[in-house]
């Protein structure tokens, strides 16, 4: 079952590479494994992570050869696929000891390497990247919150953490909804809705500057977004 599971990832590797070429740091069979590990670490699914983990290796090896073929001016794309080879590695003893905190912090340190290149040295345009820069402030805030002193927060960078959020994440919703169809633009439709509206309750707690009353409507709007990312464990949900 497993080496069918493997076979299909490659030959579904492959018969991608040409569509990502207008994307030339954008490898969503990546991301799609790397999300799939991050969320089932979250959820202690351990009887899946293993499989999981063997198919991000089998897209990585073919997405690593197709890095080092290319050549950026400001990337030594050497040290970059050698980090992420390290950072690869490494998740794979954290596997036997069920050590889910740290697979999902590497799984998502990987994506955000990713993230970072396209950000700064290629003109890609991936609506996955929007959504992890939201999804990225509003961890910040849901950290905050969990912390008695709003993590050394002062109360207006506090609430502009949420500001920057609210237009982070309104900016992910317009350049990402032409990309999906079909019944993943009904979930993408839903996951939206379920945000703005976990949002909003967020933000009329703040009014009442109640920490305690944070809590709740702040674990709800993490929830809301995580359901969103993980319609990216589709490589073809939306590019």
């Amino acid at each position: 079952m497993l080496r069918k599971l493997l076979i299909f990832l490659l030959v579904a590797f492959l018969t991608k590479l040409n569509s990502q070429e207008a994307n030339i740091f954008t490898y969503p069979d990546v991301d799609a494994q790397l999300i799939k590990l991050w969320i089932q670490a979250e959820k202690s699914a351990g009887y899946q992570l293993t499989e999981t983990y063997m198919g991000l290796e089998t897209i990585w090896y073919m997405s690593k050869e197709q890095l080092l073929r290319k050549e950026f001016r400001h990337v030594n794309i050497d040290d970059f696929v050698a980090e992420q080879d390290q950072l690869i590695r490494t998740i794979e003893p954290l596997l036997s000891s069920n050590e889910y905190r740290q697979i999902a912090e590497k799984s998502y340190v990987i994506l955000w390497n990713f993230q970072e290149i396209r950000k700064y040295f290629t003109s890609d345009l991936y609506p996955l990247d929007e959504l992890l820069t939201a999804f990225s402030t509003y961890d910040k805030l849901h950290a905050a919150v969990d912390d008695p002193m709003l993590d050394l927060y002062e109360w207006n960078e506090f609430i502009q953490l949420f500001t920057d959020f609210k237009k982070q994440f309104k900016r992910y919703v317009v350049m990402s909804e032409p990309g999906f169809s079909s019944e993943k633009h009904v979930l993408f439709k839903l996951g939206v809705q379920r945000v703005f509206e976990c949002s909003e309750e967020f933000e009329a707690a703040l009014k009442t500057a109640q920490q305690n009353d944070f809590v709740a409507p702040c674990d709800d709007t993490r929830d809301a977004l995580m359901e969103l990312i993980s319609l990216y464990q589709d490589p073809d949900s939306s590019l």
